[in-house]
């Protein structure tokens, strides 16, 4: 894994950062190992405003954010189908048989699962930022790609293997106080 992250503050009231991570795994296809994933927020805190100077009261502040993140929930070296060993006995000599492992089978376009959330909040602060405070969140996340194991049927030989199908999609209110 590598990450880089840049942030930067103006006037203690503007804020913005970003964040680039590249991260790999084992056990993805040759083409899906690596993934990189980027987020940023904004922030601005109003209450830091000359137009809210009479609110001294009141903290406010407005963030703005993107992000990605990945799932690597399949095991090492998944994408690859393995093999199995056996000794036997033929004729007084012992030998080594080597064959296919049916209990799964290996997914050589098997990659990341991915996440990208987007997030609106408001973090408040009322009589002097101590008596009562908290955060109200409106978020939306996609999830795509996501990582499965599926029972295949008995023809095909193999009991199980690993794919990417399908996602999932959230939207949500967190009101924190």
């Amino acid at each position: 894994s590598y990450m880089g992250r840049a942030n930067y503050t103006y006037k203690n009231r503007y804020m913005a950062t970003a964040t680039v991570r590249r991260d790999g795994f084992s056990g993805f296809g040759v083409n899906s190992k690596y993934v990189t994933l980027p987020s940023f927020s904004l922030g601005w805190v109003t209450s830091e405003e000359q137009f809210m100077e009479s609110l001294d009261w009141l903290y406010l502040k407005l963030r703005l954010s993107y992000g990605q993140n990945g799932n690597q929930g399949a095991g090492r070296y998944t994408s690859l189908a393995k093999m199995k060993n056996n000794n036997y006995v033929y004729n007084g000599s012992t030998g080594v048989a080597v064959y296919p492992n049916f209990d799964e089978l290996g997914n050589s376009s098997l990659a990341w699962e991915k996440t990208s959330s987007y997030n609106l909040g408001i973090d408040f602060g009322l009589l002097d930022n101590r008596r009562i405070s908290g955060s109200l969140d409106v978020y939306t996340s996609k999830t795509s790609d996501v990582l499965v194991k599926r029972k295949l049927p008995y023809s095909s030989g193999y009991e199980q293997g690993w794919t990417n199908i399908g996602g999932v999609k959230t939207k949500g209110l967190d009101l924190e106080l």
